[in-house]
């Protein structure tokens, strides 16, 4: 089945690597938080691929800096992100202990 203009079809296409996905996740939190400035501390939580591995869950850490270097507070962001193309599916906040 064809999938796209070239007619090659998902399987034959190549996958992202892992550190592309994680790259992929990273780009799309700094470009939608109001204040990317303040994003320090960026860890990777979680990455696993799901979905028949066409798709890859990505969890982020992330420290927002308040007004004063003190004032810190700790976020965590799961994404889902096209295994092939890179393109981020979904952001959503991430709960610990919830999986």
């Amino acid at each position: 089945m064809a999938n796209g203009k070239n007619g090659t079809t998902k399987e034959e296409k190549k996958k992202l690597t892992p550190r592309q996905i994680v790259d992929a996740a990273h780009f799309y939190l700094k470009s939608v938080i109001p204040h990317p400035e303040k994003i320090a501390d960026v860890r990777i939580e979680q990455l696993e691929p799901v979905e028949s591995n066409n798709f890859w869950k990505v969890v982020l850490s992330y420290d927002i800096i308040g007004d004063f270097p003190f004032d810190k507070k700790r976020e965590y962001k799961e994404f889902k992100i096209d295994a092939y193309i890179g393109t981020v599916i979904s952001m959503k906040i991430f709960e610990r202990g919830k999986a």
